[in-house]
């Protein structure tokens, strides 16, 4: 897609300081106040940081959207039904994310990376805060889905007891993502 042509695609943005925002608000409801505190520093960061143009996202990249042929090379791209407008760091920080948390294979996620800065001659700056980021954010819908059951107010689908009894292991992967983004060796928060 040309650049020129993106904002006419009529796509809706990801923009983490109104995506941070609006989670806060879900947040409070269920008051959460280690995942409101890791919200709140990660707007105050993400204030800090300069957004790239817009591309074409995705909107959740995971390997699990790839279809490759036997020799390796990317065939379909699956699950476009979350496409929007973003910074390339969003799907970026989602594909590294994934690849280092859900597969354990860093040097793949940081391989990921450099091929990409090569290949756009983009450089993707803060990519461990973006990490954290999303990790947060996939936390607050574990936490938002966990309160609603308690509740007893959830909608049903097939994985909902799946991705709310993720909330404790997404809170562990967003507060490793954070304190490797700020250089800190302990557990922080």
């Amino acid at each position: 897609v040309n650049d020129s042509a993106l904002p006419k695609i009529g796509l809706p943005r990801l923009e983490p300081a109104v995506i941070i925002e609006r989670t806060l608000a879900v947040t409070k409801i269920y008051g959460d106040q280690m995942l409101t505190s890791v919200l709140k520093h990660l707007r105050d960061v993400f204030a800090g940081i300069e957004p790239l143009p817009d591309v074409l996202a995705h909107g959740s990249f995971a390997l699990k959207d790839l279809l490759v042929d036997e020799a390796g090379e990317v065939i379909v791209w699956l699950g476009w039904q979350n496409a929007a407008l973003a910074d390339p760091r969003w799907d970026m920080a989602a594909l590294t994310g994934d690849v280092r948390g859900s597969y354990q294979m860093p040097a793949l996620a940081d391989s990921a990376l450099h091929d990409y800065e090569s290949q756009s001659g983009r450089k993707l700056d803060a990519m461990l805060h973006w990490e954290a980021l999303l990790a947060g954010l996939r936390w607050a819908e574990s936490a938002w889905l966990k309160a609603l059951i308690k509740k007893k107010a959830a909608p049903q689908f097939p994985a909902l007891e799946h991705i709310a009894a993720d909330a404790d292991s997404r809170c562990a992967w967003t507060m490793e993502c954070l304190n490797a983004a700020e250089g800190i060796d302990e557990d922080f928060w």
